[in-house]
């Protein structure tokens, strides 16, 4: 089990991806394949509602997926493919490298300004089940140097 701690405004967030390295060695045993689950845990420190626990909110995939995508950015927009079998996912994972000091931007169209995402933690993309897009496209200040790669966990 892949355990990354995430940073955000006021709180604290613990992401479990029970899923596989790109190595291929199991990061959980499981009996049998199924989707891709995704549990984030939160307490917050004085926000507006004051200081409390967040139930932990749970994503469970639909569907066992095999894919998990590895790409080294250039610079500029970064077009990705959203699979399409055995079936259009619920969502994904992008993990930089660690080590990365390039900004990168998630956009919908090339037009798109975007939203500046995390250079070096994971970013969780959970799409609408009605409106699953075709691709979904990363922006990057430069191009990724030899070895350092993208990697794309779809759900």
């Amino acid at each position: 089990m892949k355990r990354v701690l995430v940073g955000a405004i006021a709180c604290l967030a613990l992401f479990t991806l029970q899923a596989e390295d790109c190595t291929g060695a199991p990061a959980v045993a499981q009996s049998s394949k199924g989707g891709l689950t995704i549990e984030v845990r939160s307490s917050t420190s004085n926000g507006q509602a004051g200081s409390k626990m967040i139930i932990p909110y749970k994503i469970v995939g639909t569907t066992a997926f095999d894919e998990v995508d590895v790409r080294q950015l250039v610079g500029g927009d970064n077009s990705l493919t959203v699979p399409t079998a055995p079936a259009r996912p619920l969502g994904c994972v992008l993990v930089p490298p660690t080590g990365n000091t390039a900004s990168l931007t998630l956009k919908g169209s090339g037009k798109d300004a975007g939203v500046r995402v995390a250079k070096t933690l994971p970013t969780l993309i959970v799409f609408d089940s009605t409106a699953v897009p075709g691709n979904i496209i990363v922006n990057s200040s430069s191009a990724f140097t030899d070895g350092q790669v993208l990697t794309i966990t779809w759900f």
